[in-house]
């Protein structure tokens, strides 16, 4: 019979007893002779001499629960003491069974197997009895008779032990040999915590009271991982075990370890005032923004307040002025770390560097602007000051602010994209340590090599956010068509060397398609066809639920993973440090790079540069060029020789006056030519003064400039209009 047909037969059977609450006249009197012979020492747990039929309704259901869960021997010792404290307890209390509540079985029961010892003092020495096996016996009473979630309520010692004696151990062998089967398709290693994962399933399944898996909920997994907290191990396979039963279409999502960003807690030993405190939560209850930003202004504006009880007066956010808030902004300028922060966060910041950055101090501004505008149109506080105005960033902050790109070197650059090019399995492994024991520990690689390799050269190559390359969807490549319109439509052949992505919507617009390298494109294909299937996840931009590309063991790329591991791996291969006159490599520099080099290479001009990364202003595009400056020197020495040429030729001619002042077309030639001399003088005497030029270089300068103003006294004099 199946371990469901056993389950439903059992139901059954429950239905068909008696279970009137109290004890009938006949069981009265038979509990009381029985009571009475315990009283003898002489006596066993269960004399021959006693009448047990009147006690039939009440006996007949345990010895059925122990004969369900697999005991084969019904007379065993351990057995009758169960049955014995059964009817000590209805003797005692003058009710069935039937009528005991959660608290009583777990009176009887104990929390733990101390308590249940000191609670009985039964002759078990005596009798060589396991005080375990009794107590184990009357909790599957408790579970099987009466519904009592007891596994849930006392410290358990066998969970596996207790899920195989009701359910039977096939059922649980199943269960344990799907959901590993599922974790290792997903790239989880579960050798090693196949104990921990039967627990947990053991656990999971009694509390459900069901052998099969598809009857999990996600509660269930929940209220099992609250359990089991203060244990690390089984702690993590329970998390696994939702990951599996997430894959396999059981569960509507995964249990998450720990959450990803750290909610700011206010009001734990704080001198933030009670209304500071009260209208900062109010405003993060109805905020229409991220997690993320509401966390900043929450952050932000308890700093405010802290600030504010400095202030004579303690003044709260209702009393805040324009005298006050250009008082704050002053503040703004002159704050070090560490200033108006929580107690117990003040002792982490640096003294050594106590300056905050400008850019550090525009963001505290804005989201006190944000926290007092939101707050002044929902009515909560009057309207004293113009917000916008009187706490607006200062231009001694803004104008710190700009954004400057940090291009990584041309050799070290090349160096990494033959690296991402090259690479192999070897070389992404991990790392190696030697412990304090002397033994060598190697770190494997977390993401197959496939994905690895992908993720390498996207990074490089297609011009991508960190965040735009970890929800990348499945499915993004697409082949460039060679013709356009319906024909484009067929399957026909594709453009070689590039191929289109699927950018997914990003901070400034929506999805779009941009052309990439085919070697880009091949390699994530490659990985598209290894990648294991997995559930889809909700986009936390799109909302939307989305298969994505780089996904492994039902998790997405890690948002350190590309600064944390893969750029340090590429820098060894490549055989460079991973930092660079700028400052560190890090995961957007490669896009200002990538920009960079295709201004310089002549081919792609601002606005293809701008559609290419979809930026709405062309000043944004601006932000990611940074032209070396002997390429801006060389360009500079091309034109004013363009210019010179010029000038020499129209200082050649012979044409009278009255003639050029005829001819228009000389009259703008002149014109022109007058302009572009004295702007090229003017550059020139500039470049003479930069004290980072060479000797020579000032040595070629000064003569050009010479032959220039010797050149602007020979031409003719400039026509008035």
């Amino acid at each position: 019979m199946s371990n469901q047909n056993l389950i439903e037969a059992w139901k059954v059977y429950l239905q068909s007893l008696d279970k009137h609450l109290y004890l009938y006249p006949a069981e009265v009197d038979s509990l009381a002779v029985w009571s009475f012979n315990q009283s003898i020492p002489a006596n066993s747990l269960f004399s021959k001499s006693i009448n047990w039929q009147p006690l039939a309704r009440l006996l007949e259901p345990v010895q059925r629960v122990l004969t369900h869960c697999g005991s084969d021997e019904p007379d065993k010792l351990e057995m009758q003491a169960c049955c014995h404290l059964i009817l000590h307890e209805m003797h005692r209390r003058q009710t069935a069974f039937w009528a005991w509540n959660e608290a009583i079985w777990l009176d009887l029961i104990g929390l733990t197997k101390s308590a249940f010892v000191i609670r009985h003092k039964l002759r078990y020495h005596q009798l060589r009895l396991k005080p375990a096996t009794v107590r184990f016996h009357l909790m599957r009473c408790a579970y099987l008779l009466k519904e009592v979630r007891i596994y849930s309520l006392v410290a358990m010692r066998q969970p596996v032990v207790a899920a195989t004696s009701v359910f039977g151990a096939t059922a649980l062998q199943t269960a344990l040999a799907t959901v590993k089967t599922e974790l290792a398709r997903s790239g989880w290693s579960v050798e090693s915590r196949t104990e921990a994962l039967a627990s947990s399933i053991g656990q999971a399944l009694l509390h459900n009271r069901s052998p099969n898996l598809e009857d999990l909920t996600f509660s269930t997994i929940e209220l099992v991982y609250q359990q089991i907290y203060r244990y690390p191990s089984l702690r993590r396979a329970c998390i696994l075990l939702s990951k599996a039963l997430h894959s396999l279409a059981i569960l509507s999502q995964p249990l998450v370890a720990s959450r990803q960003l750290n909610v700011v807690r206010l009001g734990t030993a704080d001198t933030l005032p009670v209304t500071w405190y009260d209208l900062i939560e109010n405003w993060a209850a109805v905020a229409d923004c991220s997690e993320a930003l509401c966390n900043s202004v929450r952050f932000h504006a308890a700093k405010a307040g802290r600030y504010s009880a400095t202030l004579p007066g303690a003044p709260g956010p209702g009393e805040w002025d324009k005298t006050i808030a250009l008082q704050f902004v002053s503040a703004i300028k002159k704050m070090c770390k560490g200033d108006w922060a929580h107690p117990h966060l003040a002792n982490r910041y640096n003294s050594v560097d106590p300056e905050v950055k400008p850019a550090s101090q525009a963001l505290f501004l804005n989201c006190i602007r944000r926290f007092f505008t939101d707050c002044q149109e929902f009515g909560w506080i009057p309207t004293l000051f113009n917000v916008q105005r009187y706490l607006a960033t200062p231009r001694s902050i803004s104008r710190l602010c700009g954004v400057k790109p940090r291009v990584i070197e041309e050799e070290k650059w090349g160096k990494l994209l033959l690296a991402s090019l090259e690479l192999a399995p070897e070389d992404l492994s991990g790392t190696t340590a030697k412990l304090a024991s002397g033994r060598v520990w190697h770190r494997k690689a977390h993401y197959p090599f496939l994905m690895e390799r992908a993720i390498a050269v996207t990074w490089l190559l297609a011009g991508l956010r960190s965040n735009e390359i970890a929800r990348l969807a499945v499915g993004c490549i697409r082949q460039l068509p060679v013709s356009k319109g319906y024909s484009a439509l067929l399957e026909e052949g594709a453009v070689p060397g590039a191929c289109y992505l699927r950018v997914p919507a990003h901070k400034t617009g929506k999805s779009f398609d941009k052309a990439i390298a085919q070697e880009v494109g091949d390699m994530i294909m490659a990985w598209e066809k290894e990648r294991p299937t997995s559930p889809a996840r909700r986009d936390k931009k799109t909302r939307e639920q989305t298969h994505f590309l780089f996904q492994w063991r039902g998790g997405t790329l890690g948002p350190t993973y590309i600064n944390a591991r893969l750029i340090p791996a590429l820098c060894r291969k490549a055989g460079i440090d991973t930092f660079d006159v700028h400052g560190p490599i890090t995961s957007h520099r490669a896009r200002a790079t990538i920009v960079t080099q295709m201004y310089l290479s002549g081919k792609m001009g601002l606005l293809d540069l701008q559609k290419w990364l979809d930026h709405k202003s062309l000043r944004t595009t601006l932000y990611y060029l940074d032209v070396p400056e002997d390429k801006l020197l060389q360009a500079f020495m091309k034109a004013n020789g363009y210019v010179i040429d010029q000038a020499k030729r129209l200082g050649q001619t012979t044409q009278p006056a009255s003639e050029s002042i005829t001819n228009g077309a000389m009259f703008a030639d002149l014109a022109s030519s007058h302009a572009q001399l004295l702007e090229s003088i003017s550059s020139l005497e500039k470049l003479c003064t930069t004290a980072t030029l060479s000797e020579a270089d000032r040595r070629t300068f000064q003569e050009n400039l010479a032959a220039l103003r010797l050149l602007a006294q020979q031409l003719p004099p400039k026509p008035e209009a």
